[in-house]
Order: structure tokens, then sequence, then C-alpha cells
């Protein structure tokens, strides 16, 4: 699996004062995607994409909740992409996040991201 440009500069942001402290990068806490992000994913974004119809084809009903097993990187960078730009939900949408919720969810996917990445360097 190829290492995207946007991972790298996920990396490159915020290495050294990630990497300090750790011996092993540690693996996602399935608990905090549960009680956090899934809700999130559910409120905001499954109406549209969910399932064999979704939207744009990108679903994230069967994302990987387990960042750190880099099954999904491509969703995942691509959903921070759209909550950091203020893309998603669009703005015809039902239901739209207050700031302090979306900016939590970016950084939840931001750090996890940067855990995969980390992991990879430390186990080439």
């Amino acid at each position: 699996m190829k290492v995207s440009t946007k991972l790298i500069t996920l990396l490159l942001i915020g290495w050294s004062s990630f990497h300090s402290g750790y011996a092993e990068a540690p693996k996602t806490d399935l608990q905090e995607f549960q009680k956090e992000i899934r809700p999130f994913l559910n409120t905001y974004c499954f109406e549209c994409h969910e399932g064999e119809e979704a939207d744009a084809e990108y679903r994230l009903d069967n994302i990987d909740g387990l960042v750190t097993n880099g099954n999904d990187v491509e969703r995942w960078e691509k959903a921070y992409e759209m909550l950091s730009i203020s893309d998603m939900p669009p703005s015809d949408a039902e239901n739209h996040p207050d700031k302090l919720t979306r900016r939590k969810v970016e950084s939840w996917i931001k750090k996890e991201l940067k855990r995969l990445v980390v992991g990879r360097m430390m186990h080439g």
C-alpha cells in the first residue's frame, strides 16, 4: 500500500512532539471511535455516504474504525480533508455539526493518521 503525500504531510507537521515518549506507536482506541466518531458519522455522513448507492461512490458506513490498521487510509484522508475545509456536510444538508464537534473529529482523524504513519516508520 502506498503512503500518500497527505499522510506524509500530517506526519511532518507533528512528528517530534508525537514521537517523543513512545517506544511503539499506539494503536487506535476502538472505544473512542465507537463513542465519539461513529455517532458523528451516523449523524452527519451516513445519509449520503452509506450503502451501495453512496453519493460520489464514497462510503463511510463500512470504514475501518481501527485507523492504525491502515485499511482505509484514503477514505480517512478524504474525510479529514472534507471536514477541515468545511465542504461536508454540504450547505444544503439537514444536519450540521457545531465547530467544536467538527474540530474534535478532525483532530481525532489527524491523530490517528499520524499514529499510522509513525507505526509504519517504526516497523519499516
